[in-house]
């Protein structure tokens, strides 16, 4: 019962962990002006949203 609980967690930690890797790469992407937006997939995926 107890390692169900541990690893949910540990699962959360790695997601918030690659998340956090993600931003940091976007944010130096930024920084260097190196970052490209994919404007076709973005619009998708807005509209998907929506959808």
């Amino acid at each position: 019962l107890n390692t169900n609980r541990i690893d949910k967690e540990t699962k959360t930690n790695d997601t918030q962990k690659t998340e956090n890797d993600k931003a940091s790469k976007i944010a130096e992407q930024i920084k260097n002006g190196t970052y490209k937006i994919d404007t076709k997939a973005t619009a998708a995926a807005i509209a998907d949203s929506l959808i």
